[in-house]
């Protein structure tokens, strides 16, 4: 069977960049050259690029300087430009503040949709047996299969974490030995909504690193280390070993949080789902997918709730509801396609993920702690 690539990290942040530069070379060279190829095709002159760089490490230095450190770690490890290896790692980023810079090579509404997956949260009453379990589906271009890893992460002080993620990004969603998890769906933001800020991806890292609990990792969301969010919004599905379970929706502008632990059931796609955030979002007969994800996500759990465990929410992730077109929760293109579906169960302090899609039943465990 086929896996993703699993890099072994330990130390400080510098020499955790450095191990993942040196185990994972090739991989990193590759998505810089797409992440290149993605700026040229969006007409971003050098004036507009660097100056995007300048803002992001000026924000980095400031409130996380600790992730500049792994950066040029990544960037000595590999002998890659520092300056590709910071632009690579801010992905969505990048694309939704050039996007909504200079509207080239981009349709407004294709900027808005460039992350497409579901995720799904249970604890208490919603599960099978109270546990918390939070399971997302990773869906892109079928093209980002090639550059996903998975990284094991012993910082020298701090937790120690497994997560998932597209080279030469920075932990984005995962689970921690205290039993802390995330999964994650990207929001395209309409035009002017986004702003400078430190991005929700990183307060992640931060979070996984530094806290045991949801509210701690509420705390690091709403304290003053760079805003809310960036150029790109976010629905968070957070869950811990005591049963809390969240659903938060963040801008740079604003954040809701929504407690799912009493009821024990919670989704999240690609657009708000709290009416207090409603107008950012593209109307439904734009962005037909989203809407009908999470709609069927929400149907699912509402069907088998009380009686849902790893296995009956991995067979919510490879749900064909309306085909294997774009509008199901597992996608087989031609547009979207869940590469990758992760699952974290803290309880266990297991960390599951599928290469390519949960529908093909090929999981690997990871243990943490």
């Amino acid at each position: 069977m086929n896996h993703f690539l699993v890099i072994s990290r330990s130390g400080t942040h510098y020499k955790m960049g450095f191990q993942t530069g040196k185990q994972a070379k090739s991989l990193l060279f590759q998505s810089i050259d797409k992440t290149i190829k993605k700026l040229k095709s969006m007409g971003v002159s050098d004036e507009q690029w660097f100056k995007f760089i300048y803002d992001c490490e000026s924000c980095f230095d400031r409130y996380a300087p600790q992730l500049l450190d792994e950066l040029r770690g990544i960037a000595d490890g590999s002998g890659a430009k520092y300056e590709n290896v910071l632009i690579n790692s801010m992905g969505l980023e990048f694309t939704s503040y050039f996007s909504d810079l200079t509207r080239k090579g981009m349709e407004d509404e294709q900027a808005i949709k460039m992350t497409e997956c579901t995720a799904f949260g249970v604890t208490g009453r919603g599960s099978k047996n109270g546990n918390t379990i939070v399971l997302q589906n990773v869906d892109s271009a079928k093209e980002s299969l090639e550059t996903y890893v998975i990284m094991r992460s012993r910082p020298a002080r701090g937790n120690e974490f497994v997560s998932s993620n597209k080279i030469g990004y920075l932990p984005y969603n995962g689970l921690n030995e205290k039993g802390l998890c995330f999964g994650n769906n990207g929001v395209g933001l309409l035009p002017g909504e986004g702003g400078p800020g430190l991005p929700v991806e990183r307060k992640i890292a931060i979070i996984l690193e530094e806290c045991s609990t949801v509210d701690e990792a509420l705390d690091i969301y709403t304290s003053d280390r760079g805003g809310y969010s960036g150029w790109q919004g976010v629905n968070s599905i957070i869950g811990d070993l005591k049963g809390s379970l969240v659903r938060i929706g963040i801008t740079n502008k604003y954040f809701k949080v929504n407690d799912a632990s009493e009821e024990g059931i919670t989704a999240s796609t690609n657009h708000f789902h709290d009416p207090e955030m409603s107008s950012l979002n593209l109307p439904r007969d734009k962005y037909i997918s989203t809407y009908l994800r999470y709609e069927r996500a929400i149907e699912l759990l509402n069907d088998h709730k009380g009686n849902i465990d790893l296995f009956k929410i991995r067979e919510f992730a490879s749900d064909h509801k309306y085909g294997l077109k774009d509008t199901s929760i597992c996608r087989h293109g031609p547009k979207g396609w869940t590469y990758a579906s992760i699952e974290s169960i803290p309880s266990k302090k297991t960390f599951w993920v599928s290469y390519e899609n949960p529908c093909l039943r090929n999981w690997r465990g990871f243990t943490v702690g």
